[in-house]
């Protein structure tokens, strides 16, 4: 069972699954694996992963996609069993990422440029899914020290606040803002827990209110970060269809 941080209201993980995997789509497929790598089970989510080309008939390049995708989910099964950050590949494995952050398609793509922007673009995190969750058990993006770690309050204490409702959401979800000082611009982006990016916005205004459609985003859990300059504000929001 998970907690929605901005909420706090309880999120079935179990029955969010279940929905997921109802939809009969790989996209939708691969938050279902996704959501069994938050809970820790790395081989649950592979096997999962694994019934993919069978259920959909993957073949050619999307099969050729769903081979980086996997090859990248024992990436950090490994991480995870060997207890090292993303900045600690070895070489042979930060190859295989920049070979498919250079030449793959799709989610894996995203996912190898997600792991080598945290693991050798300044954010020296420990093993997690490539989502923000870096921010849930200690309030930092990140778990390196000075200009590596961004708190997770920084912004709010320099006056800037966020807050994003209702969580869970459906088709919609208001965010309302305030930006420090006299600032009047930031962006929003919104990522799924693989860390791709699924929507973004500009917040123009000092203060405001704008209006999420979220209406081709699957059911499951997301990451929104806004940034304004060097000031960062990030949480979790849960669309359920």
């Amino acid at each position: 069972m998970a907690r929605c941080l901005l909420s706090d209201t309880a999120v079935d993980n179990v029955a969010v699954r279940g929905l997921l995997l109802r939809f009969g789509a790989p996209d939708t497929d691969r938050l279902a694996v996704t959501s069994l790598l938050e809970e820790g089970d790395t081989e649950g989510a592979l096997a999962l992963a694994g019934t993919l080309p069978d259920r959909y008939g993957l073949e050619g390049a999307d099969l050729e996609e769903h081979g980086d995708y996997l090859r990248l989910l024992g990436l950090y099964r490994d991480l995870r069993l060997t207890g090292r950050t993303v900045g600690e590949l070895t070489p042979e494995e930060q190859s295989m990422a920049e070979k498919i952050a250079g030449q793959g398609r799709g989610t894996s793509r995203a996912m190898a440029e997600t792991l080598l922007e945290r693991g050798f673009g300044g954010h020296n995190a420990s093993f997690c899914p490539p989502d923000y969750a870096t921010v849930l058990r200690d309030g930092t993006v990140g778990k390196g020290t000075g200009t590596d770690a961004i708190p997770r309050g920084l912004g709010a204490s320099n006056g800037m606040t966020v807050t994003v409702s209702p969580s869970p959401a459906t088709a919609t979800a208001t965010v309302a803002y305030t930006l420090p000082g006299k600032a009047t611009r930031a962006t929003l982006e919104l990522a799924n827990t693989l860390g791709v990016k699924v929507l973004g916005t500009e917040l123009n205004g000092n203060n405001g209110t704008v209006t999420l459609d979220l209406g081709h985003l699957a059911g499951g859990v997301y990451y929104y970060t806004v940034r304004c300059g060097e000031l960062v504000e990030t949480g979790k929001l849960v669309v359920v269809k």
